[in-house]
């Protein structure tokens, strides 16, 4: 289990309740308030329970941060700075070259925005080994046969903020590539590579 320390608050210009405020916003969950609702401890003013409102919501930079602290905070991830360093490394190494068509963002990000990714999957995700996450990256970009037009970008690939009902869900499919990797898709036709 993670734990926020006061140390790793004060790096990043926090006091403790400051950084456990942030944590609380950007890492709630439906589950977690349905949950809660559930047990009595909160109830529901308003909206549904698809579109749960919420006096606040933390931004993406907010979100980072609190990564960071987390990150910052644990005492055994698994394995050091410099193996996720040298993870990173090699996930580069899978994605192709270049840039996406059509748009500035290159498919293979820079280290660092992979580096705090990684810490970040570790904490949200659990323990997967290295050689499951170079493993699950290489079955997925080869997915698409050399055409990259809807490949995630590596940093997006590992995890990803998205919005749905007006709640921002994390979503990984590092893990469901880890996860599913013995499912068999039973329409093995991919109709994008057999056009003329």
């Amino acid at each position: 289990m993670a734990k926020l320390t006061d140390k790793a608050c004060k790096k990043h210009n926090l006091l403790l309740s400051e950084g456990l405020a942030l944590l609380a916003i950007s890492t709630t969950t439906d589950e977690t308030y349905r949950s809660l609702v559930s047990k009595g401890l909160i109830t529901k003013a308003n909206g549904t329970m698809q579109s749960l409102n919420r006096k606040y919501n933390a931004t993406e930079k907010g979100i980072a941060l609190a990564d960071e602290l987390l990150a910052d905070s644990e005492e055994s991830i698994i394995i050091k700075e410099d193996g996720i360093k040298e993870l990173a490394d090699k996930l580069r190494e899978i994605y192709p070259e270049g840039k996406m068509t059509g748009t500035s963002y290159y498919y293979r990000c820079n280290r660092a925005d992979i580096v705090r990714k990684l810490k970040s999957f570790f904490r949200r995700y659990g323990e997967y080994t290295p050689e499951q996450i170079i493993e699950a990256t290489q079955r997925y970009v080869a997915s698409f046969n050399g055409n990259y037009t809807y490949l995630r970008l590596l940093k997006y690939f590992i995890w990803k903020d998205e919005n749905k009902d007006g709640e921002t869900l994390q979503v990984s499919q590092l893990a469901d590539w880890i996860e599913n990797k013995g499912s068999v898709n039973s329409t093995n036709s991919d109709w994008t590579t057999s056009l003329n």
